[in-house]
């Protein structure tokens, strides 16, 4: 089993290192973190790339506030397979 932590963000730089900290702290460690950040002026992104290391892949949100940008990591990082798919 793998697993990959989404997360959103845009200017969070004030919680971002605790919430980088909570999930790494957890019983089953990430395979992946995925942040997509929707256009941070602060260190949001710096501040998670300390904690994440290797296992953090940053993508640029929509820019279109935070239900575009969770819909849009979600989108990104989830395969629907049908009943067709080989």
């Amino acid at each position: 089993m793998s697993l990959c932590v989404v997360m959103v963000s845009h200017n969070g730089a004030r919680f971002i290192g605790d919430q980088m900290k909570t999930i790494l702290r957890q019983t089953y460690r990430p395979d992946l973190i995925l942040l997509s950040d929707d256009g941070s002026q602060d260190a949001t992104v710096d501040i998670a790339r300390h904690w994440g290391g290797d296992l953090l892949e940053v993508r640029h949100g929509p820019g279109q506030g935070i239900s575009a940008n969770v819909f849009d990591a979600l989108a990104q990082s989830l395969w629907y397979p049908d009943s067709e798919s080989q």
